[in-house]
């Protein structure tokens, strides 16, 4: 089994070369990134799920300390043998005041992988529910880390799904 990653890039600049740092950027004002390429292009022996309504996004344990390094996620797609596209770098909001914000969040694979949508998909397999993990770190969250409830923004296909999660003292 293998899973298939397809690769699609947009250019910005590193700091180094001129571009912002983390702490130059609060909130996040980037755009959502675009719906990726027709899912007839891939090209690979497994179904692209069309609806993405079973999938979800979670979080390793559901709170925090504010210095934990990395916190680890899984997207899962109960869609038996469905395929999916997926944002590599989560967006990160925080509640606050009954609303949520969006954060800054640049971590050092953002200029190489910036504008990467992957896709997860095993061939030939039609009886598995596909599944992929990632991480985020905080402490590439621009400003101040505060306690609170906070949600990473997974971007599949052409909908958003939530991961919760408490940072704490």
């Amino acid at each position: 089994m293998i899973l298939q990653i397809y690769q699609w890039f947009r250019i910005r600049k590193t700091p180094e070369e001129g571009g912002n740092t983390a702490q130059d950027l609060t909130p996040n004002q980037d755009p959502e990134p675009s719906v990726p390429v027709d899912p007839e292009d891939v090209g690979l022996d497994f179904v692209l799920d069309t609806d993405y309504s079973a999938i979800t996004v979670e979080t390793e344990f559901p709170s925090y300390a504010k210095d934990t390094e990395e916190i680890r996620y899984t997207i899962t797609n109960s869609h038996e043998g469905k395929g999916f596209y997926y944002f590599f770098i989560p967006y990160i909001e925080y509640y606050d005041s009954g609303s949520w914000t969006r954060l800054a969040y640049y971590p050092p694979e953002y200029y190489q992988e910036n504008g990467r949508w992957c896709l997860c998909g095993i061939e030939n397999s039609a009886e598995k529910n596909f599944s992929v993990s990632g991480r985020f770190c905080p402490e590439y969250i621009s400003g101040e880390v505060k306690d609170g409830l906070y949600r990473l923004v997974i971007f599949v296909g052409d909908k958003k799904i939530y991961g919760p999660f408490e940072l704490k003292s």
